[in-house]
């Protein structure tokens, strides 16, 4: 089914990959930070590792529609370089909280996304923002109120430790405290709006990042950021991502943008969607998901070719233009985010069903959770070769929400939005190929057994 696809984007992960794993898994277990962004059964792709590994074969392959990978970008907040002193209160340059999470944030503007924040420094986040709302004060202590109850969200790599250089600004909507039977907060559930990109400049406060690190932040210090809202060619030259180097004026010339090519992605669309709403004529898409998913998968969205053009040329309007794109982005991103929470959940599953099985062999009382350091030697074996078969095959079938959107964000400012959509088109036709090639697959065994 991988060797089908005309494009094959994501090879079977080999010996190094799995040594990469295998040393990943270890350093979670000494940092806490880490051990919170991802767990073995997550099917984590926040990795460095595995955009490393992307990146060389597509320039292997020389995949063009694949190169806004190259323009993700780490730091670390310690670095020297992350703590020049930036002036935080002029035009371009403003002073926020740095939220790093494991997952990626379109600004669509438009859709709440919900965060459930339990660290403590997190919850003094959280309780902050709100009350900068409140107050009507800045959250550096100015009276912008343009950036009032705003923070900024970024791509943590759970393998590394390291954030995205390129983030959203996130719009406190509200926030909802729960608390314990002493009457503590345990946890601060925000609702909040994605509105702008923004590259990050400099790290206000890095001793802070270290104590997180350690694990030794008793004084509940948040990360605060000096960043820089981006808009389209608004970055220097000097400053602008590796995309621009990679991709040549002939490359650039090759991605005009029509209405054929928008009538192109409309129909690999509808065909992906169509497979994955038709679940009882058709089970290739939906024969594995659990109920939640199926029923998620159902409120796909209808989009047709005028929607895609339109998210490309809207006229003079370019802010409308470029709020399309990225709602239109989003649904796709939601879709792979089902996928994902699908596999998780089966996975969780089996891992669960096998390690409970051998608990009771073991006799006497049956302690739940079952703790995997109590379960024998071969059965922990037989648990991680599960865990990362089922990684490895999530990985290879294209449905990543994180790297790939990452991408186009860390790009956005040096990509136009033809070539923008042309890659979001990419990912949908990836999809549809290897959807189609699943049902050939699923056909021919058929006409063989009869």
């Amino acid at each position: 089914l991988k060797a089908s696809r005309s494009n094959v984007s994501h090879r079977p992960y080999e010996a190094t990959t799995q040594r990469r794993l295998a040393q990943f898994w270890k350093q979670q277990l000494k940092d806490p930070l880490l051990l919170a962004a991802a767990s073995t059964a997550d099917l984590p792709t926040n990795l460095e590792f595995v955009l490393s590994e992307r990146i060389e074969q597509i320039e292997e392959d020389d995949d063009n529609c694949e190169k806004h990978l190259s323009s993700i970008q780490w730091f670390d907040p310690l670095e020297r370089s992350m703590q020049i002193h930036i002036e935080s209160r002029s035009s371009s340059v403003i002073q926020m909280p740095l939220y790093p999470l494991g997952a990626c944030y379109l600004p669509t503007n438009t859709s709440i996304q919900v965060l459930n924040n339990i660290q403590p420094q997190n919850i003094r986040m959280a309780q902050d923002l709100q009350k900068n709302v409140n107050n009507t004060i800045g959250n550096d202590g100015s009276s912008n109120e343009k950036f009032i109850g705003r923070f900024c969200v970024s791509l943590l790599a759970s393998d590394t430790g390291r954030i995205s250089k390129v983030g959203t600004i996130m719009r406190l909507v509200e926030t909802e405290e729960q608390k314990d039977y002493g009457g503590n907060i345990r946890k601060i559930v925000v609702k909040c709006i994605p509105e702008n990109t923004v590259r990050i400049r400099s790290i206000v406060n890095p001793k802070c990042w270290r104590e997180i690190r350690e694990n030794s932040n008793e004084n509940k210090q948040y990360l605060k950021a000096n960043v820089e809202v981006l808009v389209d060619g608004s970055e220097k030259e000097d400053e602008r991502s590796s995309f621009d180097v990679i991709l040549s004026d002939n490359d650039k010339q090759s991605r005009s943008f029509g209405e054929q090519e928008a009538q192109s992605i409309a129909s690999d669309y509808d065909a992906v969607r169509l497979m994955y709403l038709n679940s009882q004529n058709n089970d290739v898409a939906t024969g594995t998901l659990p109920p939640f998913a199926k029923e998620s998968v159902k409120h796909l969205p209808a989009l047709t070719a005028t929607d895609f053009f339109r998210a490309v040329d809207a006229g003079t309007n370019h802010e409308y233009a470029n709020q399309s794109f990225w709602e239109i982005a989003e649904v796709w991103q939601r879709l792979c985010n089902t996928v994902r929470e699908a596999r998780r959940c089966i996975l969780r599953s089996d891992v669960n069903e096998i390690s409970v099985a051998a608990a009771m062999e073991k006799g006497g009382m049956l302690n739940l959770p079952v703790k995997r350091e109590d379960l024998p030697y071969d059965v922990r074996t037989k648990l991680f070769q599960i865990e990362d078969a089922a990684w490895q095959n999530y990985l290879s079938c294209g449905m990543d929400p994180v790297l790939d959107f990452q991408g186009l964000l860390s790009a956005s400012s040096s990509l136009n939005s033809s070539e923008q959509m042309m890659i979001l088109g990419n990912m949908i036709e990836n999809e549809r190929k290897r959807l189609e090639a699943k049902n050939s697959l699923r056909l021919l065994l058929d006409t063989t057994d009869k």
